[in-house]
């Protein structure tokens, strides 16, 4: 058990990036706002050029921040599901 759930934790951020990456070429057809489209909508409208890096800059950064936190909690969990590295 404790070994899927490492899994599960490691395949997560590559399931965000998947996902925003295709949201943002607006490949996956989601109707709903995620991450990946308002990087879209930004990129497609020219926020940046006039100005407006709040369409930007907070969905990047909560991407790259949830990925993080994922991977982060992956390696926390490490000694848990390898026992080699456990102390003692």
């Amino acid at each position: 058990m404790p070994y899927s759930l490492y899994l599960l934790v490691t395949s997560a951020p590559g399931a965000i990036l998947t996902i925003s990456a295709l949201n943002f070429l607006n490949l996956a057809g989601s109707a709903y706002p995620t991450w990946g489209n308002l990087l879209y909508w930004a990129d497609s409208t020219g926020a940046l050029y006039a100005g407006m890096w709040w369409w930007v800059i907070p969905p990047g950064l909560l991407i790259a921040f949830v990925a993080v936190v994922f991977i982060l909690v992956a390696i926390a969990s490490e000694p848990v599901v390898n026992p080699r590295l456990r102390y003692g």
